[in-house]
């Protein structure tokens, strides 16, 4: 079974990355920051990751602290010289500390401590200095009557309820605030700092270059949740060459909501323990009373917590609880720097409740949550993004005003023309978006800014060309800019030359069409020619949909009919998708293979999507093979020998499901392209392959049946586990020939579920069991190791297994089967098995693997280790 998306989803997210990427590429370097020390938070002894650090009264003359807490200032000669020099320590929610020293001591070399305090801290009831004990602790005992009183205040308690939902996502590169001037996109220094705003971290300066806005209820009947209705979208940004309908569904699974009350929060697809959980909450946080405030205009706790064990993947921060009700008021959180989560030197976010009367209760429900994160793909870069995200709820409704039709769709109010102007066909932008406060200058920037790099051609052939390097399609005409404009896209570019031992250089051209050309007739394809084997290759595939399409033709619903015809060199056991044939990752390593055959595949099918869930896809096709390079097949004799075959054909009946709960549309505005929004739940997948006797090729009637199941398991503290369990059993007169073959990888870069050292056609079987097994430690050894945690490297290992056997009947090869060579091993109740360890999260991206197989190979020269690269993002 193909991975679901995979593929497409790791596209998305490398476009985000190198989008980012090619944007800081056009940013000068300006000097580092020789005065040295540390800023830590004076109550959990954390470092203030971004505090700054700056001359009092000369702010431009400063600096910010690392991912430790410490930083490094370098001092112009005339403030140097001075007789007593006075220094800052500030950041949001903490108050200033200031510190003066002498002449002598800059010149000689000074190291500052700043401990800074909490704003609002005042009277401190229990420290960190003092021993910990949760007996006695009025905090801890706080914290367990609201999480006792937490299912009172979700507005699920009721059976009939509906509000909306207003999500803003802004991002920038973050530069500091001093930087040089200079020209970024062609946009002069002067109009970047009119369009900026200030950075969440003190010293900073935010570039604009996304705004992305969404609107949506959410509603339940008779106590029964309704899928989310997203009413409207707006985006604006830099990013628009390589937005495609999966861009705003990759963003919102990377930054999700957080339910503050869950036992685990998932913050960018990261779980940290909840400090409002019913499990252990205590038990993994330490609690702190620190003071009596005011919020909402009623009295509440503040309480600090942070893990019992500084080296925990857990979080810090502040919580507020009311004192009359015990009901969350407002929460401050902040992920540790041990977290070590992809990209993320600083990840914060504020809650905000508010009491709420329903029905005659007063309730507290969510008013807003606003998240900051600064993603640095490597520290040889001194720049960020910076991404803000709110969420604010607004019109909570309960009884009978929730099911009032508005509520529950409040695009019924408009005439119907006006519906459907606003409902128009456009990639991220649509409907109805009422934003219940002003934009914050970082999005006003946004649009202004790309008001301004619309009129310059310069940006539009910087656009293109990432849109080329980052999606691998050139789009046509050339003048247009966005996916949706395009009338047909040649490449994919990674595909256009290539090389192997049996064919010698290869080059290919090809292209897909899109709906501007038809709404309804789609066509894809390359052709290729080998000038070692001097022949040429080909695809191409038809597809038609009676619903009309507005992008492309796997948009959701699928009621797809399909043609296609595919002829080429392939290795067996490699499956890839056949617009992506031959790619750069799969040529390094595979080159000198020399089993494998030239494949002729004919086929007509029809595709459908019955729900969100399910995929069905059935369809006839004939294969041809003829052996190329080593590889040979051949017939059994009368006499037993075996007589060479120059080829060999079969016509297969497939029928495949595919259940995959949890997949969510794409775009909201009309379901398009289908991606498994939650990885929480398991992917299952079902085929028939039929070859009647009497079809052509076909001598007898024969069958294999396939089975699967991939999940990722959660393991809260101790990471995660992907996994992957395929089986397939072979049924009648099934030569050996058409047994099923294991999954291989022999390139360089790494997968997840195939064999990274087993050979082409090493075993064959007609009945298999293949799993695989990757667990991601998210360093949870490393990050207790004295050297190791300063890397942030993570912990990463697997293990891949394959059992295969050959039925009893089919043990005796029988006169007319077709096949393989002697080298080539069918299973007998025989377990293949490899394994791996490596490191992950090098320079925030790569990963480094060690494969080991602990199964001998009985093919000469097969390799027992291999060290392969990856590329790894968790999020």
């Amino acid at each position: 079974m193909k991975p679901i998306h995979s593929r497409k989803s790791a596209r998305h997210l490398g476009c985000i990355a190198l989008l980012f990427l090619l944007i800081i590429s056009f940013i000068p370097l300006t000097a580092q920051i020789t005065l040295r020390g540390v800023v830590t938070d004076s109550i959990t002894g954390e470092p203030l990751v971004g505090a700054a650090i700056y001359v009092t009264k000369h702010r431009s003359i400063g600096t910010r602290a690392d991912l430790d807490g410490k930083f490094t200032l370098t001092l112009p000669r005339d403030i140097a010289s001075r007789r007593n020099l006075m220094l800052s320590a500030s950041m949001v929610g903490y108050n200033t500390q200031n510190t003066t020293i002498a002449k002598t001591h800059v010149e000689t070399g000074y190291y500052w401590h700043a401990t800074l305090n909490s704003q609002e801290l005042a009277t401190v009831v229990v420290t960190p200095k003092k021993k910990y004990t949760k007996k006695g602790n009025p905090a801890v005992a706080i914290i367990d009557k609201a999480i006792a009183n937490k299912e009172k205040n979700r507005i699920s308690r009721y059976s009939d309820f509906s509000y909306r939902l207003y999500r803003r996502q802004m991002m920038g590169l973050a530069t500091p605030a001093d930087s040089a001037g200079g020209w970024y996109f062609g946009i002069p220094e002067k109009k970047w700092r009119m369009w900026s705003d200030s950075s969440a971290l003190e010293g900073m300066m935010v570039r604009p270059f996304s705004l992305r806005e969404r609107e949506s209820v959410r509603s339940s009947l008779g106590g029964k949740e309704r899928e989310e209705l997203i009413i409207g979208r707006r985006f604006s940004g830099l990013e628009e060459a390589i937005e495609s309908s999966g861009t705003d569904t990759n963003l919102e699974e990377l930054y999700p909501e957080i339910d503050l009350y869950a036992n685990d929060l998932e913050i960018l697809r990261n779980q940290f323990p909840g400090p409002m959980s019913k499990l252990f909450s205590t038990s993994f946080y330490k609690y702190y009373l620190l003071d009596t405030v005011a919020i909402e205009g009623r009295p509440a706790y503040e309480i600090g917590l942070v893990p019992f064990s500084k080296y925990s993947i857990g979080l810090s921060g502040t919580v507020w609880i009311d004192t009359v009700s015990y009901s969350l008021a407002k929460a401050h959180l902040q992920v540790p720097k041990q977290a070590n989560v992809d990209w993320v030197s600083h990840w914060s976010a504020d809650f905000h409740y508010a009491p709420t009367v329903l029905d005659g209760d007063t309730v507290w429900l969510p008013h807003k949550q606003e998240i900051h994160t600064f993603l640095t793909p490597t520290e040889l870069i001194p720049y960020s993004c910076e991404v803000d995200l709110a969420y604010i709820y607004k019109q909570y409704r309960v009884g009978e005003e929730a099911k009032d039709s508005l509520a529950l769709d409040p695009r019924l109010a408009l005439s119907a023309p006006m519906r459907s102007q606003i409902d128009k066909p456009t990639l991220s932008n649509f409907g109805i978006v009422e934003r219940p406060e002003p934009l914050p200058k970082l999005g006003e920037g946004t649009i202004a800014i790309l008001d301004y790099l619309h009129r310059r051609p310069s940006y539009i052939f910087l656009a293109k060309a990432t849109q080329v390097v980052g999606r691998g399609f050139i789009g046509l005409p050339l003048s247009k800019l966005k996916r949706e404009e395009y009338l047909a896209e040649v490449g994919p570019v990674e595909t256009l030359f290539a090389w192997n031992v049996v064919e010698g250089a290869r080059f290919r051209l090809g292209g897909v069409t899109n709906a501007k050309l038809s709404q309804h007739l789609f066509g894809q394809g390359y052709v290729a020619y080998g000038l070692g084997d001097k022949r040429w290759k080909y695809y191409g595939k038809i597809t038609y949909s009676p619903l009309a399409k507005e992008g492309h033709e796997e948009e959701y619903p699928q009621r797809n009919f399909y043609l296609s015809a595919h002829h080429d060199l392939f290795v067996p056991g490699y499956t890839e998708d056949a617009m992506y044939k031959d790619g750069l990752s799969t040529l390094v390593g595979t080159m000198k293979l020399r089993n494998r055959f030239y494949g002729t595949n004919l086929s007509a099918g029809f595709k459908a999507d019955w729900s969100q869930a399910l995929h069905t896809d059935f369809s006839i096709s004939y294969n041809h093979k003829t052996p190329a390079g080593d590889l040979r097949y051949y017939r059994v004799a009368e006499d037993g020998s075996l007589i060479a075959a120059p080829s060999f054909s079969t016509t297969s009946l497939y029928a495949g499901l595919t259940f995959v709960p949890g997949r969510m549309p794409r775009n909201g505005r009309r379901p398009v392209s289908m991606e498994k929004e939650s990885r929480r739940y398991p992917v299952l997948n079902f085929g028939l392959s039929l070859q009647p006797k009497g079809l052509p090729g076909n001598e007898h009637t024969s069958a294999q049946l396939t089975a699967g199941v991939s999940a990722r398991l959660y393991l809260s503290l101790f990471g995660f586990i992907d996994s992957y369990i395929q089986g397939g059993l072979g049924l009648g007169k099934l030569d050996e020939v058409n047994f099923f073959t294991p999954s291989i990888n022999n390139s360089f870069v790494a997968r997840q579920t195939t064999f990274e050292l087993m050979r082409p056609l090493e075993y064959v079987s007609d009945k298999y069991l293949h799993f695989t097994l990757n667990y991601h430690m998210k360093g949870l050894i490393f990050n207790r190791l004295p050297l190791l945690r300063l890397t942030g490297w993570r912990e990463v290992f697997s293990i891949r297994g394959y059992w295969g056997d050959v039925s009893h009947s089919r043990k005796d090869r029988r006169v007319g089967e077709l096949v393989y060579p002697e080298i080539v091993t069918p299973m007998n109740n025989h377990l293949y098995l490899e394994g791996s360890a490596g490191i992950e999260n090098i320079l925030n991206i790569f990963s480094l693997q060690y494969f080991r197989r602990f199964t001998k190979s009985s093919i000469p020269g097969a390799p027992d280790w291999t060290i392969k690269l990856g590329i790894f993002v968790s999020f």
